[in-house]
């Protein structure tokens, strides 16, 4: 009987644990911000549509503001070997910690990156500091 007990322990503390996923960090119900984020993003000029990438979403720190970060990469690129996500409730978005969002160094529109700033709760417009010839964008293809 104690055997049970203590394998009924083990089983919810593991519970506990992936409870604890990038869902419940500071700032709210991720799955709700995804859905506001896909709702409002413009896609990038030079990018795919929406549904043409895997998207991952996660808490994030910049500049000391809190934030939801959105990496998206083409569908045809394959991180799930090299990366630790669990699904969101929507189709194609992905919830990750922050050291796990997927980095790939990689030109053009393949990947987007998306700021959603929690403090005004809207996503930010980005522009490369470097082009200050182009117009601030919803997202940022990372290779332009």
């Amino acid at each position: 009987m104690n055997e049970i007990i203590g394998r009924l322990f083990v089983l919810l503390l593991l519970v506990c644990i992936i409870d604890k996923d990038a869902n419940t960090q500071p700032g709210g119900d991720l799955d709700r911000m995804i859905e506001e984020i896909e709702r409002e993003m413009v896609m990038p000029l030079g990018a795919k549509p929406l549904e043409g990438y895997n998207r991952f979403y996660g808490f994030s720190t910049i500049s000391e503001r809190q934030v939801v970060k959105g990496v998206y990469l083409f569908q045809d690129i394959s991180v799930a070997d090299r990366y630790t996500f669990a699904p969101s409730t929507t189709l194609g978005a992905f919830k990750v910690f922050e050291e796990d969002f997927p980095g790939i160094a990689d030109g053009g529109c393949s990947v987007v990156t998306v700021i959603y700033d929690l403090s005004v709760g809207e996503l930010v417009w980005l522009q490369r500091e470097a082009r200050g010839d182009q117009e601030p964008q919803l997202g940022l293809c990372n290779g332009r």
